[in-house]
């Protein structure tokens, strides 16, 4: 038995009554459509109203979306599968809701992997320590940094000693080759000239770049949570040494995790998930500086096979972060800079770095500007430019307090 089809006001299901049945509202949904006829003169008549009644019901069924009571219909042009228009019948968008103040478009992601020298990063893992890691190359030891980020629109590399003649050079601040004055330059609004060890424990010469951005008028009232996290421990010396600072830091080794045979430091694994969880519970954030150790610590051990496969993991670190970042505040709105403290010596002295050796004075820099994250275009030419001309640990802080006082 054949039945028909209607969406009424209400939500009820029908079709019209016939004219020469004398009424001009609904049959309820299941009356049949074969019902005796008020007149049985006219078969052919009769058959042709059936037909038709039917080939209605089908339309609308075919058409019609099915609709909860009290929703009301908006008609949507769309293409058929042979290229012409028909109307689909969508429930009306609800009114949109206001949104509260959006968080600030731009973020800034700063990654620095210790110890991590240019010949790994341009050429990849040389012969001569790992023979199995003869074929390895650059691209395929770092396959985010260099086939994601590098080929992305905005994106600087600069660092590159081994192909180029006139290269872009990057160097260190202080020469002392050691990673607590680096990352002093970097975390702080000027070069510290009294961080000369990794053992420093007494007050800063300057005060970090995010109090001194954080004091600007610019961003006093702006309430975005700023984040440093850190394998090694020592790096939360040098942040911040103001008490009032509301810079979140998270470094070092903590009950509860799994020990690794240095000191004074985690697994970068343990941090890679801790900056994933933060970045889940706070999506507002502004600013995240992280640091990697483990390339470090496997350098001084001797292990280039665990070197290489600790910088393998810390680039998927960062792909993964990255990828986190853009699902949850769009790929359009994050700049990236990623960067070492140091280099290494070279041949047999690739173990060590310091100031009688001259490799760890060499750094390398790749940075993404996004052109669609709320930078006008002269201050990302400014950046740039500032980096091109001199690419330092301490050019990093002053990027870093340019891009949090945009506004």
């Amino acid at each position: 038995m054949l039945y028909s089809l209607y969406l009424g006001r209400h939500g009820t299901v029908g079709l019209p009554e016939r004219a020469d049945a004398g009424g001009a509202g609904l049959l309820p949904f299941g009356a049949p459509l074969l019902q005796a006829p008020g007149r049985r003169n006219d078969v052919g008549a009769q058959r042709s109203h059936i037909a038709l009644r039917v080939l209605v019901a089908i339309l609308l069924n075919w058409i019609l979306l099915p609709l909860p009571p009290g929703n009301t219909l908006e008609l949507a042009a769309s293409k058929s599968v042979f290229g012409q228009d028909r109307f689909i019948a969508l429930p009306a968008r609800a009114p949109a809701k206001e949104q509260p103040d959006a968080s600030p478009k731009t973020k800034t992601l700063i990654v620095v992997l210790d110890g991590v020298r240019s010949e790994e990063i341009f050429i990849g893992a040389w012969p001569w320590a790992a023979k199995r890691s003869r074929r390895l190359n650059a691209r395929y030891l770092l396959p985010f940094l260099w086939q994601n980020l590098a080929r992305r629109p905005g994106s600087l590399v600069l660092g590159n000693r081994w192909f180029y003649k006139h290269h872009q050079g990057c160097s260190i601040d202080n020469p002392s080759g050691r990673s607590l004055p680096a990352y002093s330059n970097m975390l702080g609004s000027a070069v510290q000239s009294n961080v000369i060890k990794n053992d420093f424990r007494g007050v800063i010469e300057h005060p970090g770049v995010l109090d001194t951005v954080r004091r600007s008028s610019q961003t006093r009232n702006r309430p975005a949570p700023w984040a440093v996290f850190a394998s090694w421990q020592p790096i939360a010396n040098v942040v911040s040494q103001n008490p009032d600072s509301r810079v979140h830091i998270d470094t070092g080794w903590q009950r509860g995790l799994a020990k690794p045979p240095w000191h004074h430091a985690r697994y970068d694994r343990d941090t890679w998930l801790a900056v994933r969880k933060w970045i889940h519970n706070t999506p507002e954030w502004e600013y995240l500086f992280v640091a990697f150790n483990d390339t470090d610590e496997w350098g001084h051990f001797g292990a280039y096979q665990r070197y290489l496969r600790a910088l393998q993991d810390q680039d998927r670190y960062i792909g993964d972060i990255v990828r986190l970042i853009e699902q949850e505040t769009g790929a359009e709105q994050l700049n990236v800079l990623i960067t070492t403290d140091h280099g290494r010596g070279r041949g047999r002295y690739w173990r060590q770095h310091g100031t009688w050796l001259r490799g760890p004075r060499h750094i390398w820099l790749m940075a993404h500007l996004s052109a669609h994250s709320g930078l006008d275009d002269a201050l990302r030419q400014n950046i740039s430019e500032q980096l091109r001309n001199k690419c330092t640990h301490n050019t990093i802080a002053r990027i870093s307090a340019a891009l949090l006082s945009r506004d």
